[in-house]
C-alpha cells in the first residue's frame, strides 16, 4: 500500500484525478493497514515490555493521523464540513482536531458541521476511551499473568 501511495504521486496530470483523492485514500489506507499490523503486533506480545508500549503508542498516534488524513480529504471534497475561529484548516489543524477528539477533551475552537465528519468524530471519541480502557486492562492482565508464574 505504500509503494500505492507512492506510485500515485507520479499520476501524470492528464488524467485528471483530483490532488486528494490520488495522494489522500493511498495514505489512509497504508496508515489504516499500519494500524492493523501494529495492532496485531501488540495483541499477540505476551510479557509487559517496552516494545509493548511502544506499539501503543505508535497505535495511538496512527489512529491520530488516520482521522486527521481523513478529516482533511473531507474538508478537501466538501469545502466548510468544519468550521473554526483560527480561519481556514490545514493538515496541521486536522492533527491537532483529532488529538483533541481521540483524547476526549475537545476544546469546541475547531467544529464539524457535516453529518460525516460528526459521525467520525463522535466515533473516534468513543475510540479513544476504548483504547486507553483496553490498553490498560491488557497492561494489567498480562502483568499479573507475569507474577502468577
Amino acid at each position: 500500500m505504500g509503494t500505492l501511495s507512492l506510485f500515485m504521486t507520479f499520476v501524470p496530470p492528464s488524467w485528471h484525478i483530483h490532488p486528494f483523492l490520488k495522494r489522500g485514500i493511498p495514505q489512509i489506507t497504508f496508515l489504516l493497514l499500519l494500524v492493523v499490523s501494529i495492532f496485531h503486533r501488540v495483541t499477540q506480545q505476551r510479557p509487559v515490555t517496552r516494545e509493548l508500549l511502544y506499539g501503543l503508542c505508535a497505535l495511538y498516534l496512527n489512529f491520530v493521523l488516520a482521522f486527521a488524513l481523513t478529516y482533511n480529504l473531507i474538508e478537501r471534497l466538501s469545502p466548510h464540513s468544519f468550521v473554526s475561529a483560527n480561519g481556514p484548516l490545514d493538515m496541521a489543524s486536522f492533527v491537532y482536531f483529532s488529538m483533541i477528539t481521540l483524547t476526549t477533551i475537545g476544546y469546541g475552537d475547531i467544529v464539524p458541521v457535516h453529518p460525516l465528519p460528526r459521525l467520525l468524530a463522535g466515533s473516534e471519541a468513543i475510540m479513544g476511551a476504548l483504547f486507553i480502557a483496553l490498553a490498560v486492562a491488557r497492561g494489567l492482565s498480562l502483568m499479573s499473568d507475569d507474577s502468577k508464574d
